[in-house]
């Protein structure tokens, strides 16, 4: 019996003991990120660019089209691409200068130059496009994002180069280029 009241006080007593000793607990609480997209834009520059030179065949003028920023705020990584065209060809008051029909070759160039990344974007995946001759009809790459890059905003300036054609009038000519981000 003795044996049998020990056993049964130190069971009660490592039971008491147990009792003493903290468990551990747990509680969760969940915790969630609700992201929207924002879209994709491209911002041009809103003061006109304006080369000027004289009208001697070949000569070449050169000038920056203006800083330009591409926002891709979608949320998908889906990569962009931003193009340019002309609206028309070099319109002046009484002559016309033809920019042609292919993005090799013609008088008026554009060339993207440095690409810089907004505040939080990398550059990583995002790269100046080739450029080449400006027109209405073929688009000239300038600049492009990456699937899986390009979130985030990027600035350049690129620069336009116009060879002035042989037998080509004195004017004052305009068209307008417009940049696409896709």
């Amino acid at each position: 019996m003795r044996k049998s009241l020990v056993l049964a006080v130190a069971a009660m007593s490592t039971v008491g003991i147990a009792a003493l000793v903290p468990t551990a607990a747990s509680a969760g609480t969940t915790f969630n990120v609700n992201l929207t997209g924002n879209g994709i834009s491209v911002t041009e520059p809103s003061t006109a660019a304006t080369l000027t030179g004289t009208a001697t065949a070949n000569s070449v003028i050169t000038g920056a089209l203006g800083s330009t920023t591409v926002t891709d705020a979608r949320g998908t990584l889906a990569g962009w691409n931003v193009t340019a065209l002309t609206s028309t060809d070099l319109v002046g008051a009484s002559h016309t200068i033809s920019l042609g029909s292919s993005n090799v070759g013609g008088p008026l160039n554009l060339v993207t130059g440095v690409i810089t990344p907004g505040t939080g974007s990398l550059l990583s995946g995002v790269s100046a496009g080739l450029g080449g001759s400006l027109n209405k009809t073929q688009a000239v790459t300038v600049a492009t994002g990456a699937s899986l890059a390009g979130g985030g905003s990027y600035s350049y300036n690129p620069t336009l180069t116009f060879t002035v054609p042989a037998n080509t009038f004195a004017d004052n000519y305009s068209t307008v280029v417009t940049q696409t981000v896709a």
